[in-house]
């Protein structure tokens, strides 16, 4: 027998049982005197003194949860975090309950919120409907003073876990707010093999226990530092110290389980072949016929919650006809109608799980999907992704979709896969700025702009509202911008947003102005206002001057932008933008001009490819990023001959 094992168990047991009588187990009280004040944590809204979580894990899966927290507010955005403590459930999983809510006054008055004031009613969706299954208990704490304390305890009984036998969990040390101390403990049956893994900055302390037939593990921090949110940087579940936990042996695992669910309800049924045979007919075109049943399943059958099917609940799916009888699903729904649909035109289709919001970590086995797509199988065995909750896109997948964690769903089992990174070409916008100056110095120019792929999604969405607006007095508000005297040729400007969506969007606008050409002094400079701009389409990028986190580009694009001076024998170029090229792994940037007699062209493109930027790299990313728009955009200067 392992005597030192059994010390260390004993002392962890007493440390646990410690802390729990402590941290307000049996009403222990907090001192609102001893605790941290506003000068400690400079920026801060608020701190948590102390977040203390304990799980009771059965073999099947189900546990009970506690998590009591007391957090301390400063100031107004404080306050209003904390102006109401809830939690939700799933009436088909188990229960969650506020045991109790305390406020700490200033003054040291201790407020003990009334269990009555907690109200429990379904979750309300889209401000329309309830959800009858997804239950929310809340409480609003009125008139809370800047330094007062909330404290709270809440209990989860998850009592019928989705995927049998199986349990995972991720856990977050690092949040927006300071933290003072975080312990997370585990109990579960020594016959379960738990695994876990730390991901992020070193800090969290580990502490490992046996109980009888139970084994226990602990997860503590203390003094956390709140992390200071930049421009861009990946989702915090990302940057953020974390411990994946997980008893789920494979990722096949659970795509078999996953499988099972969604396979029953993915059957053709005579309605769904008679729909996919009414949009088809006539159609030999394979990609034409995909896009067919992906342009029904987006734009007719709407994107709505209002109920769950069977006592999976939230995992499970509504069946392939069902859906398309009421017109109306989630994304699982959609998914499941879209693979239906896609079988009956001879595709090998099938329903993934993804997650749109972050990349997934792959270390540990752990269901932390959120968003269900579809899949077809090409012939050389990769998979090509589709989301049928998109609207204003073509059958691509969206950007943000780009580069993620996906799990297709098989009878076998598949590991995971990644939905492969967007050819940044396909977000394609070509600005062209023509100026036709005369020898009064007056101009007609015309300022056009086509956009491709995810850049032509607002646009397309926005197609319905264009409808009831003037669109000349539109685009009377846009020349504005490059010219305050502009006026706008009305028959030869258009804006073309084509019902094809692998056409472009384009917009031209053809105005007169005679402020092309500002004078000072003897030179004149060329103005367009913001035409003039040959920047690269990617505002915002390198506003920082270093990092702490990784630079986050979602979407690659590429912009292409050219301007054409045509202009009479009186003037002459004096300065313009001279050639610049840059390349690395996460862009590639250019910038020329061409002189011909009565014409200068100034050309910039530059790609922005889909990446993540280290702050090791960014500093050197920025001063050549910077340098190319310096040029780029550095005056073009006239003078008389």
């Amino acid at each position: 027998m392992n005597m030192r094992k059994i010390f260390d168990g004993i002392m962890l047991t007493g440390l646990l049982l410690a802390l729990f009588a402590f941290y307000g187990c049996a009403g222990a009280k907090i001192d609102i005197k001893t605790t941290p004040v506003k000068k400690d944590y400079k920026g801060a809204s608020s701190v948590t003194l102390f977040d203390i979580s304990h799980t009771k894990l059965n073999t099947d899966g189900s546990y009970e949860h506690t998590c009591h927290k007391a957090v301390k507010v400063f100031n107004v955005k404080g306050r209003k975090m904390y102006s109401a403590v809830s939690t939700q459930f799933c009436k088909d999983y188990g229960t969650s309950e506020i045991k109790y809510i305390r406020v700490y006054k200033p003054n040291g008055e201790v407020v003990n919120v009334s269990k009555k004031k907690i109200q429990t009613m379904p979750m309300p969706a889209l401000g329309k409907f309830f959800l009858d299954k997804i239950m929310i208990s809340k409480v609003e704490i009125p008139d809370l003073e800047n330094n007062c304390i909330i404290e709270y305890e809440i209990v989860d009984h998850f009592t019928n876990p989705p995927m049998e036998n199986n349990y995972w969990d991720f856990l977050l040390f690092e949040d927006f707010q300071p933290i003072v101390k975080k312990i997370v403990s585990l109990e579960y049956p020594e016959s379960m093999n738990i695994k876990y893994e730390l991901l992020g900055e070193e800090g969290i302390k580990v502490d490992k226990a046996v109980k009888g037939k139970k084994k226990i593990l602990k997860f503590s921090m203390e003094n956390i530092e709140k992390i200071k949110a930049e421009p861009m940087m990946p989702a915090l579940n990302k940057v953020g110290r974390r411990v994946l936990i997980t008893s789920t042996e494979s990722w096949k695992d659970i795509s078999k389980w996953a499988y099972e669910l969604y396979e029953p309800k993915m059957e053709a049924t005579g309605p769904v072949k008679e729909k996919v045979e009414e949009l088809t007919k006539g159609i030999t075109d394979r990609e034409e016929k995909i896009e067919k049943i992906f342009r029904f399943v987006c734009d007719e059958i709407r994107y709505v919650e209002v109920g769950m099917v069977g006592k999976k609940g939230g995992f499970e799916p509504y069946a392939a006809e069902y859906t398309l009888k009421n017109k109306y699903g989630v994304c699982r729904d959609k998914a499941v109608l879209m693979a239906a649909m896609l079988k009956c035109i001879g595709e090998d289709a099938y329903v993934v799980l993804t997650n749109p919001m972050y990349k997934i970590d792959t270390i540990l086995p752990i269901s932390l999907f959120n968003h269900a797509i579809t899949a077809i199988k090409e012939k050389d065995g990769k998979y090509r992704f589709i989301d049928s909750t998109t609207f204003g896109a073509n059958v691509d997948l969206p950007e943000m979709e780009r580069d993620k964690i996906a799990l297709v769903m098989t009878k076998d089992g598949e590991s995971w896969t990644n939905t492969g990174k967007k050819d940044p070409y396909k977000n394609l916008m070509l600005v062209n700025i023509q100026s036709n100056i005369k020898r009064d110095l007056s101009s007609k120019n015309i300022f056009s702009i086509e956009m491709n792929g995810d850049m032509a999604m607002s646009m397309r969405n926005a197609k319905k509202y264009l409808k009831d607006m003037d669109i000349s007095d539109m685009l009377e508000q846009i020349v504005k911008q490059f010219a305050e005297d502009a006026k706008v040729d009305k028959k030869e400007s258009k804006i073309e947003i084509p019902d094809d969506f692998n056409k472009p969007v384009i917009m031209r606008i053809v105005f007169t102005t005679a402020n092309v050409l500002q004078k000072s002094g003897k030179y004149y400079k060329f103005n367009l206002g913001d035409a003039s701009s040959m920047g690269s389409g990617g505002p915002g990028y390198f506003n920082l001057e270093k990092r702490k986190y990784p630079l986050k580009i979602d979407m690659g694009m590429v912009a292409k932008a050219t301007i054409e001076i045509n202009y009479p024998s009186n003037i002459k170029p004096k300065s313009y933008p001279k050639k610049y090229n840059f390349k690395s792994d996460y862009m590639d940037l250019s910038s020329n001009y061409s002189l011909k007699k009565g014409r200068l062209t100034l050309t910039s493109d530059s790609i922005m490819f889909p990446a993540t930027i280290m702050p090791k790299d960014y500093v050197t990313e920025k001063k050549k990023y910077n340098e190319f728009e310096k040029n780029t955009n550095s005056d073009i200067i006239f003078i008389k001959r």
